[in-house]
């Protein structure tokens, strides 16, 4: 009984729109109410309807709910419906159907969807038509609304849809699939952990779509495949064949800094498919703080203890912000700044480990070696560029080397700190680490004066003769000698001697300067006291600016052979 009441209600009322649309136009094909609940005339359907109190003047009941994207042109079919209740009824004449907004509804070709017929009060209506998708690219509204022509438009609206227009791909080439057209690169620099925004396009040359169910996405092309903060990006939409698609993606920076792979492609499932995007790199850095700041900001360091050893090796580093308004590519690096460049801690230039854009900071860390003899050293540095170095440089430092004893074995001679090993009994020699008989060489060491001459010249008065002498060959004195000054030079620990049997004086280079036995200046030492062991083939007698390899210099005023004639001297 319901069911006949509804459809008897429903008769009356379309047999009066459909006899009011005969009255009016009596060409205009009609329905009989009679033996169906559904009136359509062309593209508009109208169904009895239900109005909730207090509501809109036009009740919206349902659409057709459009692709989230479409190519350029495509041809979408459209349904929208409502329900009148105005408590008028609508006429052909005086009401249609109208986008909300006439630009949206010329981007989409329809600005108006006339009624066929009268709508009554009560009667839901429903308009089939079709949209022509803009031939620009980019994202357009769809809303549409009942109009009463020229006078107002009722509420509801239908809800907003959005729907992308991708721009048509060029595929008459032959190439891959699917193919890269563009990117925004990310800056060449970011801060760590730094938001940002960039774009990048496909073309989708394939002859299907590519949708999201099945499995279609863009995929990272790093290792790790999260470096930017996504391993895969889902499809804006689906991808007809012919047409681009343009990822929108929000990614955060690495927490750690770096220079970091940049790298896109479309894949589906976890298998990527053709083509990728071009390969950046951007650095990632701290940023410093340069509000006033020198063009390189120092911002802090890690500094060698107070106290150290000689040759020491000690792991250290510099934090510098860049904020000279330039990059600072491989022409720039961390330097001494010590007076007259000097470089005593065995360092600089140090190269910078990352390329530094202005308004960032980089951590320098690099390894020093105390220097080889004992005293006070200046500690600084400066980041120098192809003009210099770059103000501000670190704090003034000033760090001691100390002395260390070194007797081992020996019972007399110097620690080589201006302390002894200890003395000798009267009438022995000390050798510079042992004791000795009177008045002989010691046997078993070189006695050098027999060595073959490896080189000889005239340099600044003095005969410069160098002898074939191994490294560490201890090297002891031939006669009495007295000590008449000494030093640590170029190349090495230098005594000079006055030979009290003959009275020339000689001078001894290449000495290593770690043992110096023989440093009290006026003391005559005994005939076999070893002043020193040989090291011309080291680092620290010269080796490889002023010495060539393993030997013993002699220097004297008069010809070499004059002072030392060969011979086999006695020994104890």
């Amino acid at each position: 009984m319901r069911a006949n009441a509804s459809s008897r209600r429903l008769a009356a009322l379309l047999g009066a729109a459909l006899s009011a649309c005969a009255a009016d136009e009596a060409s205009t094909p009609t329905v009989n109410p009679a033996t169906t609940s559904t009136g359509c005339h062309d593209a508009v359907c109208l169904t009895l309807g239900h109005c909730e109190d207090g509501h809109a003047s036009a009740q919206f009941r349902a659409q057709t709910t459009l692709p989230a994207t479409a190519s350029p042109s495509a041809r979408l079919p459209m349904s929208v419906t409502f329900t009148n209740c105005s408590g008028v009824a609508w006429s052909p004449q005086g009401f249609s159907l109208a986008p909300v907004f006439p630009d949206e509804g010329s981007a989409w070709g329809v600005l108006r969807v006339p009624l066929p017929a009268w709508v009554p009060n009560g009667v839901q209506v429903t308009f089939n038509f079709g949209l022509q998708a803009p031939l620009a690219t980019g994202t357009y509204t769809s809303r549409w609304a009942i109009s009463r022509d020229g006078v107002e438009l009722f509420e509801d609206h239908t809800p907003t849809q959005v729907v992308q227009v991708l721009a048509q791909a060029d595929c008459s080439a032959t190439g891959a699939p699917i193919r890269f057209r563009s990117q925004a690169a990310p800056p060449e620099f970011l801060g760590v952990g730094d938001h940002f925004h960039t774009r990048i396009t496909f073309a989708n040359c394939s002859p299907s779509a590519l949708t999201t169910a099945d499995g279609w996405a863009l995929g990272s092309a790093t290792d790790p495949a999260d470096t930017w903060g996504r391993r895969a990006v889902p499809l804006p939409g689906d991808v007809p064949s012919g047409a681009e698609t343009t990822f929108e993606l929000d990614l955060v920076a690495p927490s750690t800094p770096g220079t970091y792979r940049y790298a896109w492609h479309v894949q589906q499932g976890d298998a990527a498919v053709c083509e990728s995007s071009p390969l950046a790199t951007p650095t990632v850095l701290v940023p410093a703080q340069c509000e006033g700041a020198r063009p390189a900001q120092f911002v802090r360091q890690t500094a060698p203890s107070d106290v150290l050893d000689p040759d020491q090796p000690i792991d250290v580093a510099v934090t510098y912000g860049n904020c000279s308004g330039t990059t600072w590519d491989a022409s720039f690096a961390l330097d001494t700044a010590l007076p007259g460049d000097a470089r005593p801690w065995s360092a600089g230039p140090v190269s910078l480990p990352l390329r530094v854009g202005s308004g960032y900071q980089i951590d320098v860390p690099f390894r020093v070696r105390a220097p080889h003899t004992p005293g006070r050293y200046g500690y600084r540095w400066a980041v120098r560029g192809p003009a210099g170095a770059l103000d501000e440089p670190t704090p003034a430092l000033e760090r001691t080397v100390r002395c260390v004893p070194q007797c081992g074995d020996h019972n007399c001679g110097g620690d080589g700190c201006g302390g002894s090993c200890g003395g000798c009994p009267g009438g022995w020699s000390c050798d510079g680490a042992h004791c000795q008989s009177p008045d002989l060489p010691q046997c078993g060491v070189l006695q050098w004066w027999n060595s073959y001459l490896t080189y000889e010249h005239l340099s600044g008065g003095w005969h410069d003769t160098d002898l074939g002498v191994r490294g560490s060959t201890p090297v002891q004195l031939r006669h009495r000698s007295r000590l008449d000054r000494y030093g640590v030079y170029g190349w090495g620990y230098m005594p000079e001697f006055t030979d009290l049997d003959t009275g020339y004086r000689f001078r001894m280079l290449h000495l290593r300067p770690q043992n110096m036995y023989a440093t009290e200046v006026g003391r005559v030492y005994e005939a076999g006291y070893v002043v020193g062991l040989s090291g011309g083939d080291t680092y620290d007698t010269g080796l490889p600016v002023y010495s060539t390899g393993a030997h013993l210099c002699i220097q004297t005023l008069t010809p070499y052979f004059d002072v030392f004639p060969r011979g086999s001297d006695a020994c104890r």
